[in-house]
């Protein structure tokens, strides 16, 4: 390695982004380093495939590797858990965890009405249509899990919209002096009231991002206030924060009883 130059590790998947940032880090002097990793079962039927998953990855991984010319360009894009068989992930977390580590409990609606039994709230995720009990006559979603409690929430599609949520976790990518200018800009003249910060928000990797007002906490946790109401805002998913297409930010959602709904399940 020439003394000069600073040494980055940078993890690859065989696929377009890494192979890129593989290149771009080169192209600054950098001294990179590729390193891959086998996440796939051995089970798994998308090792056949040309994406993520599977040894030709790690076979792509090593070609960029040793040549940086970039003969995964055409490759699809590698999003979600590629490397589940048929993208069933109920099936994946069975094989991989046992029938006795789900956390069965019960249903409910909206109402503090019960509703039925689940095997699992591992199985369920917010917004979820599919594999709830019948019997409704208007189609039920999942718009809250409380692991406290293992229960599910169940309601109309009109329970998923959800206006304001938090986020903790916090990791700040632009400079103090820039987050500082952006409150500044947006922040109301009442001099006693929290700095609030004018972004883009994407609650989820394939949303197409929306206005919000970002009001800060403290360097770890803020509010997002959303100018359009969204549906299916999912504690546990990322969302990041932009200004025009530069990320300022980002966190993760929290479970909150704004987004719950639950709070009369509570001791029922």
């Amino acid at each position: 390695m020439d003394g000069n130059k600073q040494r980055v590790l940078l993890g690859m998947s065989g696929g377009v982004d890494s192979s890129v940032a593989g290149y771009l880090l080169r192209e600054q002097g950098y001294d990179v380093i590729g390193v891959t990793m086998k996440v796939w079962p051995q089970d798994c039927i998308s090792r056949a495939e040309d994406k993520c998953c599977g040894p030709q990855a790690v076979a792509d991984a090593r070609s960029v590797a040793h040549s940086l010319g970039l003969k995964v360009a055409d490759k699809m894009d590698s999003q979600e858990i590629c490397f589940v068989p048929g993208n069933d992930y109920k099936a994946f977390l069975r094989s991989h965890l046992g029938e006795n580590e789900f956390h069965r409990g019960e249903i409910y609606d909206v109402d503090g009405n019960f509703v039925g039994q689940h095997e699992g709230i591992e199985l369920f995720t917010i917004g979820q249509r599919k594999g709830l009990p019948g019997g409704s006559a208007r189609p039920r979603y999942v718009i809250d899990l409380d692991p406290e409690t293992n229960r599910v929430i169940v309601g109309d599609a009109d329970n998923l919209v959800c206006e304001e949520f938090e986020i903790d976790r916090m990791n700040w990518i632009s400079s103090r002096e820039s987050l500082s200018r952006r409150a500044a800009e947006t922040s109301t003249r009442d001099a006693c009231a929290p700095q609030t910060i004018g972004c883009n928000v994407k609650i989820r990797y394939s949303h197409p991002g929306t206005r919000a007002t970002l009001t800060p906490f403290d360097s770890n946790r803020a509010r997002i206030r959303l100018h359009e109401p969204q549906r299916a805002v999912t504690p546990g998913q990322a969302a990041v924060l932009y200004d025009d297409d530069v990320v300022i930010g980002g966190g993760w959602i929290c479970r909150s009883e704004a987004l719950s709904r639950s709070e009369a399940l509570v001791s029922a």
